[in-house]
């Protein structure tokens, strides 16, 4: 196993003028907000665009991350020293992105597992991600990792769900199933992830499962007709045509308020049956709201669907055999 994140750096802003300032999903003021900085409030950034026209910060009172415009912050520090980012991957911390290959040899007794990666999310860690021999991997259970170079790296979900993606294309194997990708020799990704299969349960019955800290019971494999509808779901996406074409485009957040109600934000209007995140927010207190009523000190206004109506729930319920919805 070997730590591909760089090291972290870090120095401390302090947000300007007089007008709250959006803190965005990625660095584009089309970006959806994910949270709101007051003025005079610090921050730490933690990367940059190689112009530092935009900040990567660390959210308040969160483990997350968001980009602010670099104009509307003051440092204390060299924006020159932090880490420069493409915009479009997560902050990996040391060894949340890293690679790594386990042996191909069978053990001659059955009782002994082949080589491989088990990792568990702690209790109430939610869903965590990880770049994995430069697969994306989201996980909020109990997942076993092998890789071969040259061969495959299997992603075998024992509980929970993990979604992986790879060269644009993404797969959920849920508890009872597994994804595989090729790989290059140099453990990279030589194609996308194929539909989630079923395992043998003699494959997974004698792993270690009793020493992680979190006790869990082996997921049964699913049976030939789970595995075909999942397959089918995955291969199904939902395409709205509009006035100024037919798009595909991802149903970002669901936020889920302490009143019951739900909204969602939506990229160019169109929706395709997929739901990254649900974030349950407890008050309502969302950056992006029903009603598109954020703070834009960054010269724009969140994007939201305020509007959409009963299609809008109808594709909202589509993925929920898959997720954990709430």
């Amino acid at each position: 196993i070997e730590n591909t994140a760089p090291m972290p750096t870090a120095t401390d802003l302090r947000v300007i003028g007089q007008d709250a300032v959006n803190v965005r999903w990625m660095p584009n003021l089309n970006a959806r907000a994910v949270a709101v900085v007051q003025p005079g409030q610090e921050i730490t950034a933690v990367e940059r665009l190689v112009d530092s026209s935009w900040l990567r910060i660390n959210l308040p009172n969160s483990g997350d991350t968001g980009w602010i415009k670099g104009d509307l912050v003051e440092s204390a520090g060299d924006l020159r020293t932090l880490n420069v980012s493409q915009g479009d991957q997560p902050n990996y911390r040391p060894m949340q992105a890293f690679t790594f290959s386990s042996g191909s040899s069978q053990e001659n007794c059955a009782e002994i597992p082949k080589d491989g990666l088990l990792i568990q999310t702690p209790e109430g860690a939610g869903e965590i991600r990880l770049w994995i021999n430069r697969v994306v991997v989201k996980l909020g259970s109990t997942v076993y990792f092998q890789a071969e170079a040259g061969g495959d790296m299997v992603v075998t979900t024992l509980e929970g769900h993990a979604t992986v993606e790879a060269l644009g294309v993404s797969h959920t194997a849920v508890a009872g199933t597994r994804v595989r990708i090729k790989m290059n020799a140099d453990l990279t990704p030589a194609a996308p992830p194929s539909l989630p299969e079923a395992y043998r349960i003699d494959e997974v019955a004698f792993l270690p499962v009793g020493h992680l800290q979190r006790e869990i019971v082996i997921h049964a494999p699913l049976t030939a007709e789970a595995v075909a509808l999942i397959q089918q779901q995955q291969q199904t996406q939902t395409v709205v045509s509009s006035d100024t074409g037919v798009a595909a485009a991802v149903v970002d957040t669901v936020s889920s308020t302490g009143d019951g109600s739900s909204s969602a934000t939506l990229n160019n209007g169109t929706v395709q049956t997929v739901v990254n995140t649900v974030i349950d927010t407890g008050s309502g207190d969302a950056a992006n709201t029903g009603s598109g009523e954020a703070p834009s000190g960054d010269g724009s206004s969140s994007t939201s669907g305020g509007s959409g109506g009963g299609l809008l729930n109808t594709v909202l319920q589509l993925p929920c055999i898959l997720l954990h919805c709430k």
